[in-house]
């Protein structure tokens, strides 16, 4: 895709990798914030759990951590982001 491009479409496609806020809105902020601050504000209850896990599953079963509970926590918590883009399409 790069070989092909345009210089413009070059430009576009490497701020947009690096993740650029050139484009955005104020519209697009208010779809998005809720979701970013309600994350920001779980993430952090995920701090020991997460770090028990880079040990490993069975390390961080031996050290007290239910597995099963964090996975299911984490799985529903990764899902969260897909609201903004579900709302992003309608708008």
């Amino acid at each position: 895709m790069t070989y092909m491009s345009t210089e413009q479409q070059l430009r576009t496609i490497t701020f947009w990798m690096l993740g650029s806020l050139g484009g955005a809105t104020w519209d697009n902020l208010l779809a998005v914030g809720p979701f970013i601050g309600i994350s920001l504000f779980i993430l952090p209850f995920f701090g020991k759990s997460l770090n028990a896990f880079a040990l490993g599953e069975l390390q961080a079963d031996l050290l007290g951590m239910r597995s099963d509970r964090v996975k299911d926590g984490w799985s529903s918590y990764r899902l969260w982001p897909l609201g903004p883009q579900w709302l992003y399409r309608e708008l």
